[in-house]
């Protein structure tokens, strides 16, 4: 899940669009090959992610994550997934990332009060 990662709000704006276009306005029945879609032509337009997809590996790799983002949003096996359940699998990821991140950094002040020192 580590694809999910590298969007931002701008970069999932633009995934929108794309799906908008590609669903003629109904984002709430993308299908598979649309989010596929959607998603490497958003990687495309990323000069970071041209080396990566240049390759036969690369490309293979990156579609496996796509598909396995897909199948983790479809929790009810429709082979469809909502704009909304996409996002907020989006914002759980990246919540549940940063939140690991948090746990595991040391304690970097202490915060007192008037009884003293609280850590």
């Amino acid at each position: 899940m580590d694809l999910i990662l590298h969007f931002n709000r701008k970069s999932l704006n633009e995934i929108k669009k794309y799906l908008k276009r590609l669903t003629r306005d109904n984002l709430n029945f993308i299908e598979i090959v649309d989010f596929c879609g959607a998603i490497i032509k958003k990687l495309t337009s990323d000069p970071a992610h041209k080396d990566v997809l240049s390759n036969p590996d690369g490309r293979a790799r990156i579609l496996r994550e796509i598909c396995t983002v897909f199948f983790a949003v479809d929790v009810d096996y429709r082979c469809a997934i909502t704009w909304a359940d996409f996002s907020a699998f989006c914002l759980r990821i990246i919540r549940n990332r940063f939140a690991a991140s948090v746990r595991q950094s040391p304690v970097l002040y202490e915060q007192s009060d008037t009884n003293g020192p609280i850590v």
